[in-house]
């Protein structure tokens, strides 16, 4: 089966990016009850890949915080707390110890006063809030928090605007080191999706001026020990339209290259998002639309692989087959009919991880790409692709020998918090171990 080939701007209209959920909740507390997490079986601090001295060198700007520990950065998503009990997840429900760094996300830029705004409108009425989240490096003092700007839903005609402007620049970054100041932050991760792309809203001129705007940051960041991360898809129409891989690498402490949303209803078959190696079912530009490929093609465009950090999706993406007896990969879906939500994210598009186990739970069946090496499961007319322990195991190995940076996860409020099917937080668990070298032999995919 042949995948079809869609125009760019419909693959934008429903790729890349996590929708907001729960039907478009707008409120979020800024905790929880606590849900005790057990260590690790292994230390949290993860070490450096052994061979991460033989990538390209790196020009590490000054000021830049670095322990030459393999990062392993969560996402807090800000909306995750108005999902219904148990799967409601607030910053008590932080594993602190599994995560080097957390991300709020989002913030996003005010079109008026061109300043830092929260997207969580809980977070914007009372900011006193954000005092809350960076509070918990009080129990995780190794632990660093940092604001995400950006994010799919966000209107790229404002970023770009703003980035346009030296003036508006200007604006932007007094206001955040404004934020890192009174919030307790310890950095800011850009997520722009996509510059100079424009049925995004983009112009020409963002690759340019977005680079300007890294430049300027980094520079307003020098002497106070703040970091400066930048999210990157993978897809090379995105990276040639609006991001100066050279020019950036020199001024952020790593990229964190979005590994996921690379296939999706839009081809018009089944696929798992996040495939780690091409396929022979692959064809055309689907052949190096995968995570080792993408990574690489960061890399080639003139990153270090010690500034690039892999992102690793804790959510599924779901189809409706068109022939329920078709349920391999590239079988033919119905995109008219979205597929069933889930009961906890309430998404038809994406899926936790922790609703996908438990519909294992369920008669859903459990196959594994060989190939790919990622798994998917199908239950009648439904079909979900996604990555579990066993997937993350075969990325975990092939960073380390590959010798990236580290990994970032989106979002760990997806990952199975509660223990739903067994252990919690499995899926960073799994990443624990592997960055420090236990239990990162992959066992049977079956």
């Amino acid at each position: 089966m042949k995948l079809i080939a869609l125009p760019l701007a419909l693959l934008l209209t429903c790729a890349l990016g996590m929708p907001q959920q729960d039907g478009g909740a707008t409120t979020a507390s800024t905790s929880s009850t606590s849900q005790s997490t057990s260590a690790a079986s292994s230390s949290s601090t993860s070490q450096a890949p052994a061979n991460a001295t033989s990538s390209t060198t790196s020009t590490t700007r000054s000021g830049a915080a670095s322990s030459g520990r393999s990062p392993v950065v969560c996402y807090y998503y800000g909306w995750a707390n108005t999902r219904p009990n148990p799967a409601n997840y607030g910053v008590d429900d932080i594993p602190g110890d599994l995560c080097t760094h957390v991300n709020f996300a989002y913030a996003g830029v005010d079109p008026q006063t061109w300043e830092l705004k929260s997207e969580v409108p809980e977070y914007e009425s009372n900011r006193e809030l954000f005092k809350n989240f960076t509070a918990i490096k009080t129990r995780y003092t190794q632990l660093k928090t940092l604001l995400s700007v950006g994010g799919w839903q966000h209107e790229n005609g404002v970023f770009s605007a703003m980035a346009a402007s030296a003036d508006r620049r200007a604006l932007f970054i007094e206001s955040v080191l404004r934020w890192m100041k009174e919030y307790n932050l310890d950095g800011v991760d850009m997520a722009w999706p996509f510059p100079g792309v424009s049925y995004r809203g983009g112009s020409p001129r963002d690759k340019e001026n977005y680079a300007s705007l890294i430049r300027q940051l980094a520079g307003a960041f020098e002497g106070k020990g703040l970091l400066l991360t930048v999210v990157v898809p993978l897809p090379e129409e995105f990276l040639e339209a609006g991001y100066d891989i050279p020019e950036i690498s020199k001024h952020v402490d790593w990229i964190n290259a979005q590994a996921y949303d690379l296939r999706g209803v839009w081809n018009g078959v089944t696929d798992v998002h996040t495939p780690l190696f091409s396929r022979s079912i692959d064809v055309g530009p689907q052949k190096t639309l995968n995570v080792k490929d993408g990574l690489a093609r960061i890399v080639s465009s003139g990153a270090p692989k010690s500034k690039v950090v892999m992102g690793i999706a804790f959510f599924g993406r779901g189809f409706t087959l068109l022939d329920p007896a078709q349920h391999g990969l590239h079988a033919l879906v119905n995109r008219d009919v979205p597929p069933h939500a889930g009961p906890f994210v309430r998404s038809n598009e994406v899926f936790a991880y922790y609703e996908i186990c438990l519909n294992l739970k369920g008669n859903w069946k459990r196959e594994f790409d060989e190939e790919g090496k990622c798994p998917y499961i199908y239950y009648r007319d439904q079909w979900i692709g996604y990555d579990d322990a066993v997937s993350i195991r075969h990325k975990i190995n092939f960073l380390l020998q590959e010798g990236y940076r580290g990994v970032y996860v989106f979002n760990n409020d997806l990952d199975d918090f509660r223990g739903f099917c067994g252990e919690t937080n499995i899926l960073l668990k799994t990443i624990n171990e592997g960055l420090n070298g236990n239990k990162n032999e992959v066992a049977a995919s079956a």
